[in-house]
């Protein structure tokens, strides 16, 4: 069952920013340079996925494009972000992951959001 994303509210009504756990888990082991990928799933048309990183590991994220770690000393586009907290993707997306550290442990919650169940 999709979960979707709901804040819970502190003792005064407000929000405290304390989603429940997602019924949407994910979960890799990565190794150096070799890049994972996670297919959104069709049940929302749009979802925020929330990614948690082994300690002091270097992550590379991109959505719909390879996942790759700088290749130089300065300045240069790219596809992909640094250990990104939460991103907002939609259906069908495909999430890549790829470590620049020589193992690290990833794991994704998918929210769904919006009125698009």
């Amino acid at each position: 069952m999709t979960t979707k994303l709901n804040f819970e509210t502190d003792v005064n009504g407000k929000n405290a920013f304390a989603p429940r756990i997602s019924q949407d888990l994910f979960s890799a082991s990565l190794i150096n340079g070799s890049e994972q990928t996670l297919t959104v799933p069709g049940s929302s048309k749009k979802w925020v996925a929330s990614f948690s990183y082994q300690a002091g590991t270097v992550n590379w994220v991109a959505i719909n494009n390879a996942a790759a770690a700088p290749a130089g000393a300065t300045f240069a586009a790219s596809d992909s972000v640094l250990n990104p907290g939460v991103l907002q993707v939609d259906a069908d997306d495909v999430i890549h992951v790829v470590t620049a550290t020589a193992t690290s442990e990833v794991s994704v919650s998918l929210y769904a959001v919006g009125n698009q169940f």
